[in-house]
């Protein structure tokens, strides 16, 4: 901070002092506070040329010619980021994302295979598919119900653990047994539920604030990635036609165990390139050797990570879910928004 750039901070500051008391000389104002020592106003609040001094002299957040909502000057401080491990971060959290599309789509696929391999006819593969579908779907609005209670002991845990009984659920399905599928759809849908819980909970206390409206879609993008996923591998699957070869047919198989890779990739890539819980949750819990270790992962190697951590500290609160199962489905404050949600994940 140079002289010249302080003394355009103090011609803002002072400027925004004449508009808001035009009878009073804002000079004479600021020198009678000098004089006086005085850094607050009668309030007893920080005056804004002692903020902007304090601040700048510093070197922490920068004073801006913009003003807030309120008028007053707005302070602002971007800590840049490693985009490029960032992204990959975001890929990694993504991939439970991804299972939920397999999740919600999965099924579409492999109905005439599964149908011919029952040999249903067509009202009985109608009902028999819509089970299997709904199941799953079922599953995921049970899991992200549920994803409160789970996420208080650790997002990046709770997307490990999950991450292991998604692929016993998905085992399940490898089966051609109408129950065992029905249950191990059900249970890897509850595995996805959480993950949309706990996947953007950990990003949105990780990624840098000024980023989160780039990064914040990337949970509906990584959903519909897995969408899109499903669809082409029923490129692997029998003409709908050929009823011998869908009999034969073993490749749906392939589109329920395409969630192994991004269960594997998961749990590897948590377990030895990001060992450590989000940002904030680090904070909250007092671990700060683990909050900085990931700093130091999605900030830019060029920023301060124990500046960052002071600031983040500042401004961080313990972040656990306040909302219960019961309250999402009865309180009258979320119940409407819940139950429409129900309704529209079961008839999709």
């Amino acid at each position: 901070m140079t002289l010249m750039d302080l003394e355009l901070t103090r011609t803002v500051i002072i400027d925004d002092k004449a508009q808001s008391d035009p009878h009073e000389s804002p000079t004479t104002a600021t020198k009678t506070k000098a004089e006086n020592g005085q850094a607050s106003d009668s309030n007893g609040n920080l005056d804004d040329l002692a903020v902007a001094s304090k601040l700048t002299a510093g070197g922490g957040l920068a004073v801006t010619g913009k003003k807030s909502v309120y008028g007053t000057p707005q302070t602002q401080r971007n800590f840049d980021a490693n985009i490029a491990k960032l992204c990959f971060f975001t890929f990694v959290i993504g991939m439970g994302n991804i299972q939920t599309g397999f999740a919600i789509s999965g099924n579409n696929q492999t109905a005439p295979v599964i149908k011919a391999k029952f040999g249903w006819d067509k009202d009985e593969a109608v009902l028999y598919n819509t089970i299997i579908s709904s199941s799953a779907i079922f599953g995921v609005v049970t899991g992200s119900l549920l994803g409160g209670k789970f996420i208080p002991f650790g997002r990046r845990l709770c997307l490990i653990v999950f991450n292991v009984f998604s692929a016993l659920a998905v085992t399940m399905t490898m089966f051609l047994n109408l129950p065992m599928i029905c249950v191990g759809r059900y249970f890897y849908g509850l595995c996805c539920g959480v993950f949309s819980v706990a996947g953007p909970k950990m990003l949105d206390e990780t990624v840098p604030i000024h980023l989160n409206s780039s990064f914040g879609t990337a949970t509906n993008t990584f959903l519909s990635g897995g969408i899109m996923l499903a669809i082409v591998l029923g490129l692997l699957l029998p003409e709908g036609d050929d009823l011998q070869a869908q009999k034969d047919d073993g490749n749906w198989r392939v589109l329920y165990g395409f969630p192994y890779i991004c269960q594997f990739l998961t749990i590897t890539l948590f377990a030895f390139v990001f060992p450590e819980e989000s940002v904030s949750f680090n904070i909250a819990r007092g671990n700060d050797e683990q909050a900085l270790s990931l700093i130091r992962k999605v900030y830019s190697p060029k920023e301060d990570p124990e500046e960052i951590l002071r600031t983040l500290k500042a401004k961080t609160s313990a972040g656990t879910s306040g909302v219960t199962l019961s309250q999402a489905c009865c309180d009258r404050k979320y119940r409407r928004s819940t139950w429409v949600a129900f309704t529209l994940c079961f008839f999709q």
